[in-house]
């Protein structure tokens, strides 16, 4: 220990024999922790040099309350632990931009196509079930609005509402996935 203090105490002055001295005595042990958490060569390889880089870079700093074999050691353990969070954070947001890449972008002659089943299905509900979806979706009135309008219950036009959007969702081809969603949540609002 008393060493450790010694070349600790020139280090911080930047005396590079002190610094090579760590290195040489500590290196090896540095790795091998890095490797049992990367489970990588290469990538133990730059995190030891990591370490031995931010050591240098921060020696005037340092502020070493144990030994410095501790020290490295803990060193160690954050940065692979770091490095292992952002590696996974890096992974999800790859994986959520191969998901969305995978996803077939609608053409306007998709949305034509889908615009065209709906308006046939609309045109094919029963008459009292198409009139509240048209008040409700395309006039934007309310259920109890509607069933003023309408003079029956508020339940009435909830039921056909359910029924409008059920014969709707059904009628849609679900051929491009992402229109099927997109005109599926337009009527869970709705």
């Amino acid at each position: 220990m008393n060493r450790d203090l010694f070349v600790i105490e020139n280090l911080k002055k930047g005396d590079k024999a002190s610094f090579e001295s760590i290195y040489n005595k500590y290196s090896e042990n540095v790795y091998y922790v890095a490797l049992g958490y990367l489970k990588n060569k290469e990538e133990s390889e730059d995190m030891t040099q990591k370490i031995f880089t931010k050591l240098w870079e921060n020696k005037s700093k340092l502020s070493v309350d144990t030994s410095l074999k501790y020290y490295l050691h803990k060193a160690t353990i954050n940065n692979c632990l770091n490095y292992l969070r952002h590696e996974k954070v890096k992974r999800q947001f790859e994986d959520a931009l191969i998901y969305e890449n995978s996803i077939e972008t609608p053409t306007s002659d998709d949305i034509t196509r889908l615009i065209d089943e709906v308006n046939k299905a609309i045109d094919k509900l029963p008459e009292q079930c198409r009139k509240i979806f048209v008040l409700s979706c395309v006039v934007g009135m309310k259920q109890h609005e509607i069933a003023e309008e309408l003079d029956i219950s508020i339940n009435t036009v909830k039921m056909h509402k359910k029924i409008a959007y059920k014969r709707i969702r059904g009628s849609v081809s679900p051929d491009n996935i992402l229109l099927y969603v997109v005109i599926s949540q337009l009527l869970d609002n709705f």
